[in-house]
Order: C-alpha cells, then sequence, then structure tokens
C-alpha cells in the first residue's frame, strides 16, 4: 500500500494476494485485490473523488460430508475433487463535494459495479454463471442551519439504482437456460435534527422507495413478467449529552428490504432438486 498528497490532490493504492490450500481437499483459494482512489480539490468549495477496486478469485468447492462419511473418509476428504467456482468484481465510483457556504453542501456519487460468478460443478455435470451490473447516483443535500438559535441539521436525498443480473444455468454439456433479472428502484428521503436544548436533540426521518422488477427466461421455456413495490419508511428519536464522553439514544423506526436480483434465482439440478 502507499498513499502521498500535495496542496490539491491526494492518491491512496493498496494490492493484495492471497493463497491458501485450506483445511480440506479441494478448499484451495486464490485471491487478487486491487483498489485506488485519487482525491483532487478545484477550489476551496469543489472536491472529487474517484475509487477504483478490482478483486478476483479462484477457490474448490469441496461439499458437504455425511456422518459416515467422515469416519470412513477423515473430516479432510471430498467427494466432488473437480468442482470449483471463480468470481471478478470491480468497480467505479465518483464522488463530488459542493460546499454552498451558507446555502449548505451537495454531495453526489456515482457508481459502476460488475460481479461475474462462475460456478462449475463437474461431479453433477452442472453450471451457474451470474454475470451482475449495477449502475447508481445518489445525489445528498445537507444544509446546516439556526432556528431561533437552536443549531439544526437538515438532510434530503435520492438513491437512484439500475442492477441487472444475467444468469446462464444448465448442463455443462448441453444447452442453459438464460434468465434476465432487472430492477429500476428509486429513492427518497429526508431527514431533521434539531438542538432543542444544550444536552438534548431531537431528530425524525422519513423514506419513500419504488422499485420494479422485471424477470425474463428464454431456452428451457419461455417467461416474461414484471413486479412492482412501493413503501414508506419513518424513524423519530433523540440524543442526550450525558457528558462529554457519553450519550444516551432513544429511537424508533419502521425499515424494509427488497430483495436483491439474484435472490430470485435458485439453480435446479435433478441431482438435487
Amino acid at each position: 500500500a502507499s498513499s502521498g498528497a500535495t496542496a490539491k490532490t491526494s492518491y491512496r493504492f493498496s494490492g493484495e494476494r492471497f493463497e491458501t490450500q485450506g483445511y480440506r481437499e479441494n478448499g484451495s483459494l486464490l485471491r487478487h485485490d486491487v483498489g485506488l482512489q485519487i482525491g483532487h480539490a478545484f477550489d476551496p468549495t469543489l472536491e472529487t473523488k474517484w475509487t477504483f477496486g478490482y478483486h478476483e478469485d479462484e477457490y474448490g468447492l469441496p461439499g458437504a460430508l455425511r456422518e459416515d462419511e467422515i469416519l470412513a473418509r477423515g473430516r479432510r476428504a471430498t467427494k466432488y475433487p473437480q468442482d470449483s467456482a471463480s468470481a471478478t468484481d470491480w468497480f467505479h465510483q465518483i464522488e463530488i463535494d459542493r460546499d454552498l457556504e451558507d446555502n449548505g453542501k451537495l454531495q453526489t456519487n456515482f457508481s459502476v459495479r460488475t460481479r461475474t460468478v462462475d460456478s462449475t460443478y463437474v461431479s453433477s455435470g452442472w453450471r451457474n454463471e451470474n454475470y451482475i451490473l449495477t449502475i447508481g447516483a445518489t445525489p445528498k443535500y445537507t444544509l446546516n442551519s439556526l432556528i431561533g438559535d437552536k443549531e439544526n441539521t437538515f438532510l434530503a436525498g435520492f438513491d437512484l439504482y439500475y442492477v441487472r443480473d444475467n444468469i446462464l444455468d444448465g448442463a455443462i454439456s448441453g444447452s442453459n437456460d438464460n434468465i434476465r433479472i432487472a430492477k429500476n428502484s428509486q429513492g427518497f428521503y429526508l431527514q431533521d435534527q434539531l438542538q432543542i436544548l444544550p444536552r438534548i436533540s431531537l431528530k425524525a426521518g422519513f423514506r419513500r422507495e419504488a422499485a420494479q422488477y422485471n424477470f425474463r427466461q428464454l431456452g428451457q421455456f419461455e417467461l416474461k413478467e414484471t413486479s412492482r413495490l412501493a413503501d414508506e419508511v419513518y424513524q423519530a428519536g433523540g440524543v442526550y449529552l450525558w457528558s462529554d464522553a457519553s450519550q444516551i439514544f432513544i429511537n424508533y423506526g419502521t425499515s424494509f428490504r427488497y430483495p436483491l436480483v439474484d435472490e430470485f434465482f435458485s439453480s435446479y439440478n435433478p441431482l438435487w432438486g
């Protein structure tokens, strides 16, 4: 790893290689990671930061053993010496910070990520490949101000994401199913925190998110479906400054989570159902 900086520009670089044979047969892992971040201040009110990351790995899939198989073969053994998987993952992110001085601060992130996972089960003649693309934009506005003589922090922002998962699944020597799952989501949130007393602050927040999923399957049979979801959540709480080193929190909120695109798919193999 290395890092450095000048008056307006900074950088940080890291890299790692890791390899192990693992505890069990066919339990090896080989991993490479590279990270780079470059920041630049164009002027006192405008800063940018570019972040890049790359990861790849290859590993064996020794599989599970029943108790009688452990007694007969030993804990380190495997029934699947040729089953394996590999993954490649990279991302770019650009962060733009604009200081509007008395009018607040605007922070915007743009990101692109791709992840490919290839699993090969020679023991059952099956193969599965996932290619996931994620594109995001997350602008956020922050305003620190006074309401009367009380300090107040207001936040507002959007989370915009497009995610697509292309899946190839089927026998190694036969035709594959081609499944495509796409998700478009738009989230909007507000939060306000007010310092009502020197040691007590209150906060409240709201978030609404909507998502559309598109499903398409080609190969074994044709399928095309669309699903739409929308939810709202709320949050309220307070903080009491007990001492310079201690705080007491109270918070109430609701939550939800939409499924990830790859959670909709489960590989089918006639040997295990």
